[in-house]
């Protein structure tokens, strides 16, 4: 049972990891120019992303991207992952997550997770010209 639990949890983190990663992605992607013909068929033969879902062809949501960058700066201007999954998620959850990954995974995985989510976030919200946000020391 407890493996299941901590599946679980992990299974949750790393979903919505991935859902503010698609989010920043689909807000920062260019707009596709949309299909004139909707039939059955032209849409079989759309393109689809890693997940196997139709590419998202609209405006990018700057406004959601910059809110992202927003929810994970700290008083002080630096971008953290940890404060953003604190507000997005919970501090709780976030700790549990965290020590669920590290008993699975090990430190490295979570470790790698945040620095990673740092320099892409700061990274963003250059690309953004939020220049006022600063890069965590862990990136």
């Amino acid at each position: 049972m407890s493996n299941t639990r901590t599946f679980s949890k992990t299974n949750h983190l790393l979903t919505a990891l991935a859902l503010l990663v698609a989010a920043v992605a689909l807000a920062l992607a260019p707009a596709a120019p949309a299909a004139q013909d909707s039939s059955t068929d032209q849409a079989r033969s759309a393109p689809q992303n890693w997940f196997g879902g139709v590419v998202y062809d609209g405006d990018p949501d700057l406004e959601l991207t910059a809110a992202l960058v927003e929810a994970g700066t700290t008083p002080d201007g630096t971008f953290w992952s940890g404060y953003l999954f604190d507000k997005t998620l919970s501090h709780g959850i976030h700790n549990q997550v965290m020590a669920d990954i590290e008993a699975e995974f090990g430190h490295d995985a979570d470790e790698s997770t945040h620095l990673i989510l740092n320099q892409a976030m700061y990274d963003v919200a250059q690309a953004l010209g939020m220049t006022d946000v600063a890069l965590a020391d862990l990136h």
